[in-house]
């Protein structure tokens, strides 16, 4: 994948930093990046907790997580046939069907500004962003901010962005969190 990547980049003329890693342990500075992005990737990282928590830690105050991935339905009939697959999918694929992402980016300390779920919710997409010293703190658990992120900290355009990449809260009709 790095090797179709470096040729795209060429093609496009692009000069790119591409690495192999691992998610969990992340070679990157504190604070390096604006922006990370995350697309069906935290079913197959054995430890999705430890993969966020190093999402937080490379962004930024004020960095935006946008995340994309195949979750847990709250659906009970959907859900039912979530666990009978999951194990042999964890075995077989290293896919797990039962994650609850918007869990783990929590408890990095991030704040999710927006959250949407697929018709039947086995699709979650957020963005989140690394709480900065002037931000007030939550007012609970599991609260959901819908907006954009304003104020002088937020002006400027992303510089670097981190995909680490091979879809409750609802948002306002007309905003996505896929355009900045």
């Amino acid at each position: 994948m790095l090797a179709q990547a470096q040729v795209r980049a060429q093609t496009l003329h692009r000069s790119v930093d591409l690495r192999l890693g691992d998610a969990q342990h992340l070679s990157f500075p504190d604070a390096s990046f604006d922006t990370v992005v995350a697309t069906l990737t935290l079913c197959s990282i054995p430890n999705e907790e430890a993969a966020v928590a190093e999402m937080a830690r490379v962004l930024r105050p004020g960095g935006r997580l946008v995340l994309l991935d195949h979750v847990a339905s709250p659906a009970r009939p959907v859900r039912a046939v979530q666990r009978l697959l999951d194990p042999l999918l964890v075995r077989v694929e290293g896919d797990h069907l039962l994650r609850e992402p918007d869990a783990a980016v929590r408890a990095a300390g991030l704040v999710i500004d927006e959250l949407t779920r697929s018709k039947w919710g086995i699709v979650l997409r957020l963005t989140a962003h690394k709480p900065t010293p002037r931000d007030p703190p939550p007012s609970g658990r599991g609260q959901c901010l819908t907006g954009r992120l304003t104020g002088p900290e937020h002006s400027e355009p992303p510089r670097r962005l981190a995909h680490v990449s091979p879809d409750p809260c609802h948002p306002s009709k007309g905003e996505s969190p896929w355009v900045s």
